[in-house]
C-alpha cells in the first residue's frame, strides 16, 4: 500500500525530533498504537477526520465503539490527536505524526534492483548538484507513486566549501590581454554557483598565474 505524504507530514519531518520527556505518554498500549496508526494513515489517504465506528472497520479490533472512543479521548488528551469540532472524528497532531514516524511507520527495505536503479538514474545527472536534486525528486516519485520534494538548507545555513578561478587569456599586441574568467563557488550544501568574468590584465601577470 502506497501512502501519500501530506504537506502537514512534511512539516513534521523537518522538525527536530523531540526527546522522550518532551512527548507525554511516549509508551502507548498496543491497541492505542493500532488506533493511532489507523487514524494517521486514514487522514493521509483521505484528508478527513475518522470516527470510532470507521476505526473498528479499519483496524478489525473486536471492541465496542465506546472503548475506541475512550482510547481516542486518551490519545487526544496526550496530544497525539485533535478533534476539529465536537461532532467530528479525530485527526493527527504534529506530535501524533512524530510518534508515528519514530515508532509505528513500517519501513520497507530497498531491494538490490531498486538500489541499482537509483544509482543509475542519479549518475545520469551527476554533472551538477542541482541536477541530482531534481532527478532525486523524479526517482522518489516514480518509485512511490507519490509527489516528492527535494530541497537543500537555506542560504543562511550554507557555508562556502571551495572557490575556483579559471582564466582563459586572449592575446593583444599592446602587451595587455583581455581574459575570460569563471569563478566557481561550491557551498557545503552542495549547491554550485558559477559567475562569468571578463577583465584586462598584463600578459606577464598571467605567466605568474
Amino acid at each position: 500500500m502506497s501512502i501519500a505524504i501530506s504537506t502537514h507530514l512534511l512539516r513534521v519531518l523537518k522538525q527536530q525530533k523531540p526527546t522522550r520527556n518532551e512527548v507525554n505518554g511516549m509508551e502507548l498500549a498496543e491497541r492505542k498504537k493500532k488506533i493511532l496508526s489507523a487514524v494517521i494513515e486514514s487522514y493521509i489517504n483521505t484528508g478527513e477526520p475518522i470516527g470510532s465506528k470507521a476505526l473498528i472497520n479499519e483496524t478489525g479490533l473486536e471492541v465496542s465503539s465506546a472503548t475506541v472512543r475512550n482510547d481516542l479521548a486518551d490519545l487526544t488528551n496526550k496530544g497525539y490527536l485533535v478533534q476539529p469540532h465536537t461532532s467530528a472524528g479525530r485527526i493527527p497532531t504534529l506530535q501524533g505524526y512524530r510518534y508515528y514516524i519514530d515508532n509505528l511507520m513500517k519501513i520497507t527495505p530497498v531491494t538490490q534492483g531498486g538500489r541499482e536503479y537509483v544509482e543509475s538514474e542519479l549518475y545520469k545527472s551527476a554533472d551538477s548538484p542541482e541536477s541530482i536534486l531534481k532527478e532525486a525528486s523524479g526517482v522518489i516519485s516514480r518509485l512511490t507513486g507519490c509527489t516528492a520534494v527535494t530541497t537543500t538548507p537555506s542560504g543562511e545555513e550554507s557555508r562556502i566549501h571551495r572557490i575556483r578561478f579559471e582564466i582563459t587569456p586572449l592575446a593583444s599586441s599592446d602587451g595587455f590581454a583581455h581574459g575570460n574568467g569563471c569563478c566557481d563557488c561550491l557551498k557545503r550544501n552542495h549547491k554550485n554557483k558559477a559567475v562569468s568574468l571578463r577583465f584586462p590584465f598584463e600578459s606577464r601577470t598571467f605567466d605568474r598565474v
